[in-house]
């Protein structure tokens, strides 16, 4: 039967690090399920499984960080490295096996993962009740424990026990805004939905704590496209449509970078070696010639693009100064740019020769800037924002909403107020510009 749910895509540079399956009777939700998990990419090496719980009530979350689970297609062991990684009694993350021990929600995944997958390890977590700041907490753990051979599969069903009509309705509104990434739209349509009193309708996603926290990890990971892969509900094929239940299969990938490794490196050696020689001798590289021959092999050296150049030490901000737009070359933007972020950023004092090698280098990559009609068109974490209001503007790059964990209307009050010295509502003023655009982020090892 599983066999049967599974599909077979053509190979794609676009790797899902974020998944949400349902998690019924394989007859009723089985077919939804194995097209999502047939996107995930078979050299994968953990599944990290994220579920509400079902049956226990408790605070906080329980990973189940030691041993290992089984079914009749064979045992699967937990990654216990990454798993005691995210124990935090202080957060409400704790080890705890036996509130696992009658949840159904993360082990009716695991035979799609044992037919799709080769070689993986586990990390099931459950979570109960808790609050935004745990929300945060976990999903700040989880995107730490995060590399190119990890996986989140986030199991939940989406409206329960309306009529077939209205759960389509619903299930149309929820998707949507899971779609969008941001947490507080999702809780704020739920909340709407609930509110407008459909009959019977006690839920709109059972795995809804999950899902909040799923979409939080994509965007501090960088998995920043979402696609919806399959829906249905149970009416479709019991063909009883007065007490349904909805299902979805979605996706957020990480999409294939436009920039060679060779490329990233040769841009990071040539912004430390121009803020170096900056505070070494008070020349600027780009001044003697193009200085940096491990670069001029590339095109990308000659692109002609925004960029900004980010100082972080002990992984705090030490300085950033960018251009969102520039008509030099890319090679003589990094290495204006890299000295502009040491020396003339106005926030901070003048990095010094002594604490360069404590200082990380991180490079963003502008694509054109495009202005917008509404704020509803600006992704977080996919979108940085460019803003104007008369001779005032700010900037925030994509990363911010992602480093700070802001909803979009904290992000655009942050933007007005702290980057263009606005007032916090400014972004609301039919007078405000507002441009988006996206970025290529990268930062030295």
């Amino acid at each position: 039967m599983v066999n049967g749910f599974l599909k077979t895509f053509p190979e794609s540079q676009d790797k899902i690090k974020v998944l949400i399956v349902p998690h019924a009777g394989y007859p009723y939700s089985g077919a939804v399920a194995g097209e999502g998990f047939s996107h995930i990419a078979k050299e994968t090496k953990t599944v990290i499984i994220l579920g509400s719980s079902h049956n226990e009530y408790f605070q906080g979350a329980a990973v189940y960080d030691k041993g290992a689970w089984e079914t009749p297609l064979g045992i699967i062991n937990v990654d216990e490295e990454k798993a005691g990684k995210l124990i935090s009694a202080r957060d409400g993350i704790v080890s705890n096996f036996v509130l696992h021990k009658n949840e159904h929600a993360l082990e009716v995944e695991l035979p799609f993962l044992q037919e799709q997958l080769a070689n993986f390890k586990i990390v099931p977590i459950l979570i109960g009740a808790f609050n935004s700041d745990l929300e945060k907490a976990l999903s700040e753990k989880i995107s730490k424990i995060f590399d190119e051979n990890t996986v989140l599969v986030v199991s939940s069903d989406l409206s329960h026990y309306s009529t077939e009509e209205v759960a389509e309705k619903v299930d149309k509104e929820v998707i949507s805004a899971i779609l969008s990434k941001d947490p507080v739209v999702l809780d704020q349509r739920i909340k709407d939905i609930m509110e407008a009193g459909y009959e019977n309708l006690v839920t709109c996603a059972c795995g809804e704590s999950a899902i909040k926290v799923g979409l939080r990890v994509a965007r501090m990971i960088g998995a920043d496209r979402g696609e919806l892969f399959s829906y249905a509900n149970s009416g479709n094929l019991t063909g009883s449509n007065s007490r349904v239940v909805g299902y979805a299969s979605i996706g957020f990938l990480e999409s294939a970078s436009q920039i060679s490794s060779g490329e990233k490196t040769a841009l990071l050696r040539l912004a430390r070696s121009s803020l170096q020689e900056f505070l070494e001798k008070g020349t600027r590289l780009w001044a003697n010639d193009f200085a940096s021959e491990d670069l001029r092999n590339f095109p990308i050296a000659e692109a002609k693009m925004g960029a900004f150049v980010t100082l972080l030490k002990n992984g705090n901000l030490r300085g950033c100064i960018g251009m969102i737009e520039s008509e030099d070359p890319l090679w003589k933007t990094v290495a204006e740019m890299a000295v502009s972020a040491g020396v003339n950023d106005p926030r901070f004092p003048k990095v010094t020769l002594d604490e360069l090698k404590d200082i990380e280098i991180e490079i963003s990559l502008l694509t054109p800037k495009r202005k917008i009609t509404s704020p509803s068109e600006i992704e977080l974490g996919k979108h940085g924002v460019w803003l104007q209001k008369g001779i005032r503007r700010g900037v925030f790059l994509p990363q911010v909403a992602t480093e700070t964990g802001w909803s979009k209307e904290e992000f655009l009050n942050q933007l007005c107020s702290q980057k263009a010295g606005l007032p916090e509502s400014c972004w609301k003023d039919k007078d405000t510009e507002i441009y988006v655009f996206e970025a290529e982020v990268f930062k030295e090892a």
